[in-house]
């Protein structure tokens, strides 16, 4: 009972201080989650439901007005622009680095002063739909913050994020960054095949990388038994990305 109290105190606080809070959504197939954080940046609640009933009406939440809304949305393209390449508004970006006739997003990278400029999957279009004025995070910028801010021993760290048929890879030696690439991965010698070929192309030991892994992997599958025969330094991360969203503001 005590933390259904808590539960309802937190919902009444959103509901009466909606204007000074930033709502946040990871949507996914099956599960969407949000979650809420006030002005001092402090979650104050997280939902999670079956994405179809964000549609049907039932998400109170969404009906509600923010001070700013967040998409975390896995990018269809991706491409890094170093800032001082970057001029913001000018049309020419976005022909230059994104090759595409859909709308383009950018995204700064603060802790490698750059710029993400991407386009979201055609699977995102409703919710853009409903939410026509929030702002997007890639899930690559996610993977290289959270990356960024670790203290391990290695100076070789690989982030692999497994999607429904394909995988978001970022590279950083030394705390730099050094690659972001995707690559599809339908099966498992698919994804064998480029796991080895960035083994190859980037010069990388797998015995002296530690890799960090998030999406749709399980210890059990085939993917991380590929993995699992060329290194030993194979790490779940503990956060997800909608946590991880919340620390990109």
């Amino acid at each position: 009972m005590e933390t259904q109290s808590l539960l309802n105190a937190e919902e009444k606080y959103v509901q009466e201080n909606s204007l000074n809070c930033k709502l946040f959504i990871h949507p996914e197939t099956q599960i969407s989650r949000i979650a809420v954080t006030d002005e001092q940046n402090k979650i104050r609640l997280m939902q999670e439901m079956p994405t179809e009933d964000f549609f049907k009406g039932k998400a109170g939440i969404l009906n509600l007005r923010f001070l700013k809304t967040f998409l975390v949305v896995s990018p269809k393209k991706l491409s890094l622009i170093p800032r001082d390449l970057y001029e913001e508004g000018k049309d020419s970006n976005s022909e230059l680095f994104l090759q595409d006739s859909g709308k383009h997003y950018f995204s700064v990278i603060e802790k490698h002063n750059c710029i993400a400029s991407f386009s979201p999957y055609d699977n995102q279009k409703t919710w853009l739909s409903i939410l026509k004025d929030a702002e997007l995070i890639p899930s690559s910028k996610i993977m290289i913050n959270y990356l960024t801010d670790l203290k391990v021993k290695y100076k070789t760290i690989l982030g692999l994020n497994f999607n429904a048929g394909h995988f978001e890879v970022v590279l950083l030696e030394d705390n730099n960054l050094q690659f972001y690439s995707q690559f599809p991965c339908s099966t498992p010698d698919e994804f064998n095949f480029f796991l080895l070929t960035l083994f190859e192309k980037l010069a990388l030991t797998p015995a002296l990388t530690q890799f960090y892994l998030w999406g749709n992997i399980r210890q059990d599958d085939e993917n991380y038994k590929r993995l699992a025969k060329y290194s030993r330094n194979l790490t779940f991360t503990d956060s997800n990305f909608l946590i991880g969203a919340t620390e990109c503001e």
